[in-house]
């Protein structure tokens, strides 16, 4: 299992690292509004490298935790080595997800499942609703108030929120947004009508 996690820890390495190679190919300020194209990528490339060293660092250890144990003689399966390697844990745990996927899969062959289920269709298409009108309402209402409506819409209906909660995460979430983008980032957003 440990090898899985390496492999793709540094392919996730391999990922960032060619996303910091392109953001700083790009230009890391514009005239007018600050910072340019290449920032944004730049950080996330950043975030995504360190975290993948750090995920890279964890299986090798793993590896090397269970080679240490097998070269003991300890299999890790009894109760003294699961107390004092809780990797041991996690993979018995693991196995027994596995083993549970494996026994739902082992259904009737000939019932197939749709890909969505018409409930699950139908939340789909209004979520996508939700945006295309979220898209639609920036440019007539505002960047900030439209955040608001969008985040109190959301809240309500996946979190089943109160609705003086749902307007409250609004406010916050657009309040927040309009000072990073407009404020730190000094980027043009549409005010709208409101300004906002």
């Amino acid at each position: 299992m440990w090898q899985a996690e390496l492999t793709s820890a540094l392919a996730i390495f391999l990922l960032a690292l060619a996303a910091v190679v392109s953001a700083l190919a790009m230009p890391q300020g514009v005239v007018g509004s600050g910072m340019g194209p290449g920032v944004l990528p730049l950080w996330i490339g950043t975030a995504l490298a360190c975290l993948s060293v750090l995920l890279i660092a964890r299986s090798l250890r793993s590896g090397f935790v269970r080679k240490t144990q097998q070269q003991d003689g300890q299999a890790g399966n009894g109760p003294q080595a699961q107390l004092e390697d809780p990797l041991a844990q996690d993979d018995q745990e693991q196995n027994l997800q596995a083993k549970i996927l494996q026994a739902k899969s082992q259904k009737a062959p000939d019932r197939q499942e749709p890909l969505l289920a018409k409930g699950e269709a139908l939340a789909v298409t209004e979520l996508f609703l939700t945006l295309a009108i979220y898209v639609l309402a920036i440019d007539l209402l505002g960047f900030g108030s439209a955040t608001v409506g969008l985040v109190a819409i959301l809240a309500r209906r996946l979190g089943r929120y109160a609705l003086w909660r749902c307007l409250l995460y609004g406010v916050l979430v657009g309040a927040i947004a309009i000072l990073v983008f407009r404020e730190l980032l000094t980027m043009p957003l549409p005010g709208g009508w409101s300004g906002f």
